[in-house]
C-alpha cells in the first residue's frame, strides 16, 4: 500500500544502493512473448471499505465486462492493523476505523484486547471478505488475495520492516489465527470448486516472511491441504508478495535461513512484487522491464524460486506526490514524481493530476506499463499485474477516493482486450 511521502524516509535511504543497481539496467528475460493483463484491486483498509467491498467488486466487474476471461481478475487486499513498539514489534492487533482520519490517533484504532475480541474481529472479517468474494464469483471474476498489516498509533513504520512471527499471540490473536484464518474461512464459504483463487500468505512484509520462513512454509502446506479438497488442479494457488526492492526488509543476509527459505519456495506457486521503481521522463516500457528483471533476480538471490515459480505484479501505479520546492523548475518536479511513484497525497487532498503536465506524465506512465505488459516473456515473465486502486494511484475510479482518467481507463481496457489463452501462467503443481 502506498502512502504519503512521510512513510518511507527510512526506506529511501536503505534503497539508494538498489536504485543505483536498477538504473544500471539488466539483461532481458527470455524472448517468446505474450500479453499479461492489468487488473484492478479492491482495498479493504478500514471499517467502511471492508463493509463496502462487494460494491467495489461490482465496479471492477462492470469495468471488466468486455474483457476476455484471462483478464477478468480482481485483487482483494484485506488489511488489519498493529500497534507497535519503536523497534517495529507489534504489541496489539486491531482495525483502523477511518482511513481518512489520523493514523496516529488512538481513537482511530479498534484494538483487540481479549480472545473474545479476536474471535469477533476474525468472524467479522471472514463475513465481509466472504461477501466480496461471493460478489466476484457471481460476476465471473477470478480472485487474487493479498493480506496486509499496517501500523496504527504513535509509531508509524512500513509493513515490510515489521518484526513478528505469524503465530505470535497477542491478546488471543496472531496474524495466522486472525487475518489468515478469516481469509481461509471466507474462501471455504464463498468460492465454488472451480473458482480461480491466487492467495498470497504475506503481502509486502518481507522481514517477517524471511525471518520465519519455516512457519510460513508450514502455513502454506496446511492451507493447500485445507483448500484444495474438491478443487481441480490449478484452481487454487498460493504465494507471497514482496516489495520491488529490499524484499526481505531490514533482515541481514546472515540472519536468513536458506534451507527454510527453500522449503518455503517449494510450498508456494507464485511471487508478486509491488512495482514502484523509478521511471524515466517520459516513462518507457524498458523502465518496467528493468525493474521486474531486478525484482525477479533479487527474489532468486534470496532463495525464493523454483523452476515453476510464477511472477506477478501485485501493486503498480504512480501517485504524483512529490512536493515542489521554492524556485524548483517544473521539469525537475516531474522528474521527482517519476522517481517516486510510491509517493501520493492524503485522502481528500486536491488531485495532483489537475496539472496538465502531471496528467500527461500519468498517461505516459500507464501507456508504458501497458506496452511492457504487451510483450512480457512467456517463460518466467510477469503473468499478470494489479493496479493499486486507491486515491491518486487509481486511474479507473474503483475506490471512492480514486482519481479517474477516462483516457487511461480506455487504454487499459484496450490492452486487456489483447489478452488470450490462460494468460501465460506457470504449469500447475
Amino acid at each position: 500500500m502506498k502512502r504519503s511521502s512521510l512513510d518511507r524516509r527510512d526506506w529511501r535511504a536503505r534503497s539508494a544502493v538498489l536504485l543505483v543497481a536498477w538504473m544500471a539496467g539488466a539483461a532481458r528475460l527470455p524472448a517468446a512473448e505474450r500479453v499479461a493483463p492489468l487488473c484492478p484491486s479492491v482495498l479493504m483498509v478500514d471499517q467502511d471499505s471492508w463493509a463496502r467491498a462487494p460494491e467495489h467488486v461490482n465496479r471492477v466487474a462492470l469495468l471488466l465486462a468486455e474483457a476476455p476471461p484471462a483478464a477478468r481478475w480482481v485483487q482483494l487486499v484485506p488489511t488489519l492493523h498493529v500497534r507497535t513498539t519503536a523497534d517495529r514489534r507489534p504489541v496489539a492487533f486491531g482495525l483502523r476505523i477511518n482511513h481518512a482520519a489520523s493514523w496516529e490517533a488512538p481513537e482511530n484504532f479498534r484494538e483487540v484486547l481479549s480472545p473474545a475480541d479476536a474471535t469477533a474481529l476474525r468472524d467479522r472479517c471472514a463475513e465481509q471478505l466472504g461477501a466480496a468474494i461471493q460478489q466476484a464469483v457471481r460476476r465471473g471474476l477470478s480472485i487474487a488475495i493479498v493480506p496486509h498489516l499496517d501500523t496504527a498509533g504513535a509509531v508509524q513504520s512500513w509493513r515490510n520492516d515489521l518484526d513478528f512471527s505469524p503465530q505470535a499471540v497477542l491478546a488471543g490473536a496472531s496474524y495466522r489465527s486472525l487475518l489468515l484464518e478469516a481469509i481461509l474461512l471466507a474462501i471455504e464459504r464463498s468460492t465454488q470448486a472451480d473458482t480461480r483463487v491466487d492467495l498470497a500468505l504475506s503481502g509486502e512484509m518481507g522481514f517477517s516472511l524471511f525471518s520465519h520462513a519455516t512457519e510460513y512454509a508450514a502455513i502454506a502446506r496446511a492451507a493447500r491441504q485445507r483448500l484444495s479438497q474438491g478443487r481441480p488442479a490449478g484452481a487454487l494457488r498460493l504465494g507471497v508478495a514482496l516489495n520491488w526492492c529490499d524484499g526481505a526488509g531490514q533482515l541481514r543476509a546472515a540472519e536468513r535461513d536458506p534451507p527454510a527459505i527453500e522449503a518455503l519456495a517449494d510450498a508456494i506457486d507464485f511471487v508478486g512484487f509491488s512495482c514502484y521503481a523509478p521511471v524515466s521522463v517520459p516513462p518507457a516500457a524498458e523502465d518496467f522491464r528493468k525493474a521486474m528483471t531486478r525484482s525477479v533476480r533479487e527474489a532468486e538471490s534470496l532463495g525464493l524460486t523454483t523452476e515453476t515459480m510464477a511472477w506477478q505484479i501485485s501493486e503498480v501505479g504512480i501517485g504524483g506526490g512529490a512536493r515542489q520546492e521554492a524556485g524548483e523548475a517544473a521539469d525537475l518536479l516531474l522528474a521527482k514524481v517519476a522517481a517516486r511513484p510510491w509517493e501520493g497525497i492524503g485522502v481528500g487532498a486536491p488531485s495532483p493530476w489537475r496539472d496538465p503536465a502531471y496528467a500527461s506524465l500519468r498517461r505516459q506512465y500507464y501507456a508504458a506499463l501497458c506496452e511492457y505488459l504487451t510483450s512480457v516473456p512467456f517463460d518466467r515473465g510477469i503473468e499478470r499485474a494489479f493496479l493499486w486502486s486507491e486515491g491518486p494511484w487509481d486511474p479507473q475510479g474503483i475506490a471512492p477516493s480514486g482519481q479517474p482518467d477516462a483516457e487511461i481507463a480506455r487504454a487499459i481496457a484496450k490492452h486487456n482486450a489483447k489478452v488470450s489463452g490462460n494468460g501465460g501462467e506457470a504449469p500447475d503443481r
